[in-house]
């Protein structure tokens, strides 16, 4: 596709994944709490730690949202979402640091760049949009709509999905009927 990098993009770790088109899993709990990239907010000055849906969690705080009222939304999230919303977390955290973003106030633009980066990857629909997820899971509001619903984000995944349709899950195998 044009305008994406035509070398390898390394992962948070410094390492080239082998296999870059398919979803990153992410490492073991201990490597990632060792390795969790710290984000500064530039309107607070405060520190935030990004250990996958923690985030959300202070998030809740900082919003006034109560300890009880925290837990139940927590409880929302299946145990595969933090898992699954880690590395996308991560990387975002990467890319808010490099262009200079507040990671919980970016443009519609800077939204954009970061799923196209994604998309340069050289991964598929089901990652792109795990991505978008993982942004919308912030709480990330954006000309009054979540980050994920913006016409813009909407249209970009439209436009992976043409260029990279989804794959399906499980293969079908059919048997001939002739024995």
């Amino acid at each position: 596709m044009d305008g994406c990098a035509t070398t390898d993009i390394p992962a948070l770790d410094g390492n080239v994944s082998e296999n870059a088109h398919q979803e990153t899993s992410p490492h073991n709990e201990e490597e990632h709490i060792k390795a969790a990239p710290v984000i500064r907010r530039a309107s607070h000055h405060e520190t935030h730690n990004v250990n996958g849906l923690s985030t959300v969690r202070e998030r809740m705080r900082e919003q006034g949202i109560s300890e009880a009222g925290t837990e139940l939304i927590m409880a929302s999230w299946k145990p595969g979402t933090e898992k699954q919303h880690r590395p996308h977390l991560k990387r975002w955290t990467q890319f808010c640091s490099q262009w200079e973003v507040d990671p919980f106030t970016p443009t519609v633009e800077q939204i954009i760049n970061f799923l196209s980066e994604t998309f340069c990857r050289d991964v598929g629909y089901e990652c792109i949009n795990t991505a978008r997820a993982a942004l919308s899971s912030l709480e990330i509001v954006v000309d009054g709509r979540r980050a994920g619903d913006h016409p813009l984000v909407v249209r970009l995944l439209k436009g992976v999905f043409n260029l990279r349709p989804a794959k399906p899950r499980y293969i079908k195998l059919v048997m001939s009927s002739q024995f």
